[in-house]
């Protein structure tokens, strides 16, 4: 199920500060998606588990609907397809509550990482809210 956390800060607390202080889970949340929190590493995880997903990264997509949903890019080891798309999807629906599934997922070649490896979630967050800024 979705995680639901809250931290306490000083009301006076400058937004320099309230960025510090979030943990990287915080940091990384999808947000509000029809009334739910959801956070991605879990969402990730089940879908590390599907054959054919090779890599993986979850992000919020704005959504007029539901405020944000869950948006998976992946890196898949064969042709992408609606079929595979649909595949994963049930896959997660299998493993997870109803909310947490990619409603949204985009099959990518490489996914966008930094010199160390690390995939760079802020990038494709980044690159998402200006798709949708732009319909």
């Amino acid at each position: 199920m979705g995680t639901r956390k809250s931290i306490t800060l000083p009301m006076n607390a400058s937004p320099d500060t309230l960025l510090m202080r979030l943990p990287l889970e915080l940091n990384l949340m999808i947000g509000i998606s029809a009334g739910y929190t959801i956070g991605p590493i879990e969402i990730e995880e089940a879908l590390k588990k599907h054959p054919a997903v090779l890599e993986v990264a979850v992000v919020g997509s704005p959504d007029r609907e539901r405020g944000e949903v869950v948006k998976a890019f992946i890196k898949a080891n064969r042709n992408p397809s609606e079929q595979l798309k649909e595949e994963i999807q049930e896959f997660v629906k299998a493993n997870l509550s109803k909310h947490e599934y990619p409603r949204e997922i985009e099959f990518l070649a490489e996914l966008p990482k930094t010199p160390d490896g690390k995939i760079r979630r802020k990038e494709l967050r980044e690159q998402e809210r200006m798709r949708k800024a732009n319909r």
